[in-house]
């Protein structure tokens, strides 16, 4: 429950909330093989190979339990692949996320302390000769536990994967992703008229914030001579609106420049009409 908390409220509660009792059951009965599968799994392991699994089992359920302190989501192929793509900021994000961090590790260590716990006292309760560590058989039959309902899942058994084995799983699904496919050339021919850019408009999204662009992209640009108009708010919180809202915007911005008047030549002033509408801050 420490580590599946979210994954559970989600793909169980959420679902039977929704109505969809089909799926609910489905996750349910899956994520309950899967914690059987684990506990049998620990137990039937040698000493040695339980302390490594408990680690490896540690590090998917950490990245788990700090995405959700952090989010309140869980994570998928799709969220696993941005994180990849945004580690490089993780030192910048350390100092924001530092608290909800914290708890998800200590989620997680609590977890792994009852996984060890809850091991050796079933151990204890069994039979000498059930608990023999370091038997060929056993660890055998624990890597199986372990290792098939990764196997099942990732080969399209309905179900959800728990957190203690999803980030292998989808490790494995990015470096197994075939490369897209050889296009051909495209040739553009050279245009004949000789004319020449005479500006070049840079609109810039939400993704890169405008204290960012300030400090980081406009020192690059100051050879040239730029224009800054400054921030602007966004028509709406839909990036398919701004877009389409920017895109009638740059038309008659361009054709003002082009002819040399500036935006107050075309009576145009992007920040103002950014700013209609319903603008709400995301």
């Amino acid at each position: 429950l420490l580590i599946n908390e979210q994954i559970l409220v989600q793909s169980i509660l959420y679902r039977a909330a929704a109505s969809d009792y089909n799926s609910a059951v489905i996750a349910l009965i899956s994520m309950a093989l899967q914690a059987t599968a684990l506990l049998i799994g620990l137990i039937l392991l040698s000493n040695r190979l339980f302390w490594f699994v408990l680690i490896l089992i540690g590090l998917s359920a950490a990245t788990n339990t700090i995405f959700s302190q952090i989010l309140n989501d869980i994570i998928d192929l799709a969220k696993f692949d941005w994180l990849l793509t945004e580690a490089r900021h993780a030192q910048n994000a350390a100092g924001q996320f530092a608290m909800p961090a914290a708890i998800g590790l200590a989620k997680t260590l609590a977890a792994l302390c009852l996984f060890a716990a809850c091991r050796k006292l079933i151990r204890l309760s069994l039979h000498d000769r059930s608990r023999s560590p370091g038997a060929p058989r056993a660890n055998i039959a624990a890597f199986l536990a372990l290792v098939i309902p990764s196997i099942a899942l990732a080969l399209g058994v309905p179900g959800q994967l728990a957190a203690e084995r999803n980030i292998y799983n989808f490790a494995v699904a990015t470096l197994t992703i075939p490369p897209p496919p050889q296009r051909r050339a495209v040739d553009i021919p050279v245009s004949k008229t000789g004319s020449s850019v005479e500006k070049i408009i840079w609109i810039v999204d939400e993704s890169v914030g405008y204290d960012a662009f300030a400090k980081l992209v406009r020192p690059e640009l100051s050879g040239f001579g730029p224009i800054d108009f400054g921030k602007a708010a966004a028509m709406a919180n839909c990036m398919t609106r701004v877009n389409s809202g920017c895109s009638a915007a740059t038309l008659p911005l361009a054709i003002s420049m082009t002819i040399g008047s500036g935006c107050g030549g075309a009576n145009f002033n992007p920040r103002r009409i950014a700013s209609r509408g319903t603008s709400r801050k995301r």
